[in-house]
């Protein structure tokens, strides 16, 4: 055994940087060697990891599955299957894998490593293991939409044989005696789910190595009739748990084909193995394998002397100097409502005004109208008022029609909350109350009034932002994540990028050129016109179907019959935007303001057809026939003002395809080199390959250059050598590349020592070749912050100057006193991270995969379950410094997405009753390698500012405070049992309006150390 010890730590590195701890990275691999070791005797078949969250779960089971791989007597033929809760999280694992595989997995095994790099292993239904995917990722709820896809039986059977058992002639045989014997009539639903489920079993190849993630949604186990029993059951029968001896009976051939179990070890992931008894603990292997530990446990005493058997579940701790702390102390919980982040808590109060007045007006109307109908208790979180005055339901994203008739999308739609605790309520509880209210104070005084928790936290927000500081935060209501995110946005837009960085004094005065200010104005005239801008594509629209206009867009934009609906109300909006046709726009909104006409007049159409004629000469002057941005469309609009003002349609567009036909924001690699001195090559052969090469005079300047840069990386990888000396060399610069850029300029001059650290990490790897690979990948980290982050702005601004760019922005960005500083320290923090925000986002090293997630960055971002932004790049634009600095989301990504390298801030601005729950949305920023974990592994300090930031707003004067002293109550118990796991406790999730609540009653949070007694030394072996 010791030998094999040895044999794993020759094969695994878990401390793949410098930013982990080595004190966890040796817990890691403690846990995986000893589960190994546990699971590898025959008697031994499934093992519960649940560390609490953000300790590393994922790679620890990882790290089990590739040392069954790795010892497997035929790897080729191994199998690992995964599943999972949702779609975002076969993603995250996908990424996970690979990232193992190719930072820790130290093994020069070409086939296992060939294994890892898939790219079908997610599966976007149920269907039967196919014998050549090593590893396979499915999602649980294709478990519960398994034999439910079609209406009709015949509809039914073709699917099932066609679409997902592939025509295989058994699946056949099989469905046919299904049909034969009236499985596809009404009434036998549950009995075709269980056969198709066991019919599966049979096609799959034996399961080496599966891994159940967020393993306590199957906490019901077998045989509970409810939602989650199809799901349940299907999972079952797959997995060969359970044997329904009279449905197989029926099936011979196929009951001598079905596997029981299906997998032959078996690992579960859960920080919340079980809510309230042990026996949940059994459930849930009752729904993986047929005999397991606890297959005779009958009560939770007996699963109690069996824990340290099976069970692993660590916390996080951090050694700082000689202390250990657990983390739970490395925290501070804002528990008195406020949202200020200070040590002195100021709580969220009313003050006396007519909208305190309001306030408790709607305070009295919900109250009365819960006493009336709830018996004075409510739902925690389930009262909108505490959120948001919006009480619009139908506000939803039109592509949500479309996405509503996929399987996984249908759960979501029309919600007002993603997650309640009861199925039965999904609506407030005080809904009608706030439209009610909210109608008659809009009849009265034509605005909605000013909501007292919201305007204080966009308060904070702001001021934060104003330090480029991130903050999460989560909302149960749909409807607070837009409102909050339109808000916000607005008044950074406003206060910020117009009150700040825009409003230049002193020397900078310089930077107040014309483009300036027509940036700006379009920017007054775009809030102005806020009130017609719904309806301004419903009046272009309008104009579409005039065939004056239809012939003139023909005849101007060259555009065909199949586009035109499209292209012409692109040039539409071109015509709105542009200030050659400004008598165009002021009547389009005067026609929006009034309606005073029926139908579109002709003095209507006769000003759009002279406003797209004065318009297009000037619009093709700066355009070329390309007009997409690296093969992607410009034309989505993010609802960012400074964002949008520079996509195709706008003004400022110009400047955007400049900057791809400029060399701004390439690297020159041989000035670059000469300047650090890290590769030697031959000189006069660089310049002979560059003399061969054929530069085409009419392409963009860019694309000579970047062949030209492309062809000099090359040559460096062939005939380059890492330089050991300090002298200068290579001084002799080819003609094709004697041009700097603002970029290599900003590097040498700005970002010395930044890149020397960065330059000497890839010294000490002694491998020229990696220099040169991330390289390419730093450039384009960089380019689409300069182009689509902040420092698009400032790009903008020193280019209208007419003078030297590269001089111009170098200013903006460098001068310690400008508004814009702060472009060059997340430039340099990037440098900085370099390793770190690879690791985190672009593991496969991938210049497009930057390229498509740094696209559209936005200060702002609101996100739900009813929109179709991915979350994916969502989640990784959060990991990146800078842009977005906020990210307002529901329960959506409560789980699945890791959002912590940058952010400390997180505000549970609409709670949820289960602790479990808001511990998963605080584990989004409170885990490895996390901006606080790494600060405190840093500094060894357990300051104010090193510890995560965890708000629970509140307003004083409200019935609010009743629903979080219960939830802080339901955490504290959270906390106190999280290692003592075989408590039971039954959490309240309704909350009594009549009681009072003083200062006093709200609990304080528990900061003494927590130890677990179920860490991985304890577990036996």
């Amino acid at each position: 055994m010791i030998e094999k010890v040895l044999d794993i730590k020759s094969i695994l590195n878990l401390r793949s940087n410098d930013s982990i701890a080595e004190e966890l990275a040796n817990r890691q691999l403690e846990a995986i060697t000893k589960s190994y070791l546990y699971l590898s005797k025959p008697s031994n078949n499934i093992i519960y990891i649940a560390d609490e969250v953000g300790l590393g779960k994922t790679y620890i089971a990882a790290g089990i599955a590739m040392l069954f791989r790795h010892f497997s007597a035929d790897a080729n033929s191994h199998k690992d299957l995964i599943i999972v809760p949702k779609k975002n999280l076969q993603e995250k694992w996908k990424k996970e894998l690979k990232n193992f595989v190719s930072n820790n997995y130290l093994c020069e095994e070409d086939l296992i490593k060939q294994q890892y790099h898939f790219d079908e292993a997610i599966k976007d239904r149920l269907m039967p293991v196919r014998h050549t995917d090593p590893i396979s990722i499915f999602r649980m709820t294709s478990f519960s939409s398994i034999a439910a896809t079609q209406n009709r039986k015949a509809e039914l059977y073709e699917y099932l044989l066609s679409y997902i058992f592939n025509n295989d002639e058994f699946a056949r045989t099989v469905l046919d005696d299904a049909w034969s014997l009236g499985f596809f009539k009404k009434g036998f639903e549950s009995s075709l789910r269980k056969l198709v489920a066991y019919l599966m079993n049979a096609l799959s190849p034996k399961i080496n190595c599966l891994i159940i993630d967020e393993a306590h949604n199957y906490k019901k186990g077998v045989g509970v009739e409810d939602d989650e029993s199809i799901r349940n059951e299907t999972t079952a029968r797959f997995l060969g748990a359970v044997k329904d001896n009279h449905l197989l009976s029926q099936f011979p051939q196929l009951k001598l084909k079905v596997k029981f179990p299906l997998a032959e070890k078996i690992i579960c992931l859960s920080a919340t193995p079980k809510d309230r008894s042990l026996l949940e603990i059994k459930n849930q292997f009752n729904c993986f394998t047929n005999n397991h530990i606890l297959s005779n446990a009958k009560t939770p005493a007996e699963i109690e002397e069996r824990l340290k058997c099976f069970l692993l579940r660590g916390n996080l701790e951090y050694v700082l100097d000689s202390e250990v702390v657990s983390r739970n102390q490395c925290r501070v919980e804002h528990r008195k409502g406020n949202v200020n982040k200070s040590e002195s808590a100021i709580p969220l109060t009313i003050e006396d005004s007519f909208d305190a007045v309001f306030w408790q007006l709607l305070q009295y109307k919900s109250i009365k109208h819960l006493d009336q109908k709830n018996n004075a208790s409510f739902e925690i979180g389930m009262l909108a008022s505490f959120e948001t005055y919006m009480a619009d339901l139908d506000r939803r994203n039109s592509k949500n029609i479309e996405a509503s008739n996929k399987p996984e999308a249908k759960d979501n739609d029309d919600k007002e909350y993603e997650q309640t605790a009861h199925r039965s309520i999904q609506e407030s509880q005080d809904i009608n109350i706030i439209r009610g209210i909210m109608a008659s104070y809009y009849e009265k005084f034509k605005k909605f009034p000013p909501h007292p928790k919201q305007t204080k936290l966009e308060d904070e927000v702001i001021a934060q932002l104003k330090r480029q500081e991130k903050s999460l935060i989560f909302v149960r209501r749909v409807a607070s994540s837009y409102e909050l995110e339109k808000r916000i946005k607005e008044r950074f837009e406003n206060e910020i990028v117009l009150g700040q960085y825009l409003k230049f004094t002193g020397k900078f005065t310089k930077f107040k050129t014309p483009e300036l200010n027509s940036l700006i104005n379009n920017f007054n005239n775009y809030y102005s016109e806020m009130i017609v801008s719904e309806r301004l594509n419903d009046t272009l629209r309008l104009l579409l179907d005039k065939s004056e206009i239809k012939n003139a867009l023909f005849s101007y934009a060259e555009i065909d019959d199949s586009n035109y609906q499209a292209e012409g109300l692109i040039w539409l909006r071109i015509a709105f935007d542009s200030d050659q046709a400004s008598a165009f726009k002021a009547y389009i909104i005067d026609y929006i303001k009034k309606r005073t006409l029926k139908n579109i007049s002709q003095a209507l159409k006769d000003v759009t057809i002279s406003a797209i004629n004065q318009t297009y000469n000037e619009y093709k002057r700066h355009s070329e026939k390309d007009e997409e941005i690296d093969g992607k469309s410009e034309d989505t609009q993010s609802g960012y003002f400074f964002l949008d003002y520079f996509k195709k349609g706008r003004k400022g567009f110009y400047y955007r395809q400049k900057m791809y036909r400029e060399n701004w924001f390439e690297i020159n690699p041989v000035i670059l080199n000469n300047h650090f001195k890290y590769i030697e090559y031959p000189v006069q052969g660089l310049n002979a390959v560059l003399s061969n090469v054929k530069f085409d005079t009419k392409k963009k300047k860019n694309q000579s250059f970047k062949l030209a840069t492309e062809t000099a990386l090359e040559y460096f990888q062939q005939k380059g050598c890492l330089n050991t000396s300090s002298e200068s060399i290579n001084l002799n610069i080819p003609a094709p590349l004697k041009e700097t850029t603002f970029i290599t300029r900003l590097l040498c001059e700005y970002c010395d020592i930044e890149m020397r650290n960065w330059l000497q990490k890839r010294l000490k790897a002694g491998n020229h070749i990696l220099y040169l690979r991330d390289l390419k990948l730093l450039n384009a980290l960089l380019r689409n912050i300069l182009r689509n982050g902040s420092g698009l702005l400032p790009g903008f601004i020193a280019d209208s100057t007419g003078l030297n760019f590269d001089d111009e922005l170098l200013y903006l960005i460098t001068a310690s006193e400008s508004p814009f500083a702060f472009v060059l320290q997340e430039i340099k923090t990037i440098i900085n991270d370099f390793d770190l925000i690879v690791a985190v986002n672009f593991q496969e090293r991938d210049e497009n995969k930057i390229n498509a997630i740094l696209r559209n960055l936005t200060p702002i971002v609101g996100t739900s379950g009813q929109d179709d932004r991915d979350r994916g790049i969502l989640a990784a634009q959060f990991r990146m410094p800078g842009f977005p600095y906020v990210l307002i989301t529901t329960d959506i990504f409560r789980e699945g997405e890791d959002l912590h390298t940058y952010c400390q801030n997180v505000y549970h601005y609409g709670i949820a009753w289960n602790p479990s729950d808001m511990e998963q949305r605080t584990g989004r920023i409170d885990r490895i390698n996390s901006k606080s974990y790494r600060m405190l592994n840093s500094t060894k300090e357990l300051s104010f500012q090193n510890k995560v930031q965890v708000f629970y707003p509140y307003l004083q004067q409200s019935v609010e405070v009743n629903q979080v002293v219960q939830l802080l109550k339901n955490l504290n118990r959270f906390v106190e049992t999280f290692n003592d796991i075989v408590t039971d406790i039954k959490y309240e999730s309704a909350v009594s309006i009549n009681e009072e609540i003083i200062d006093e009653n709200i609990p304080a949070p528990i900061t003494k150390r927590l130890k677990s007694k179920y860490d991985v030394h304890e577990f036996e072996v």
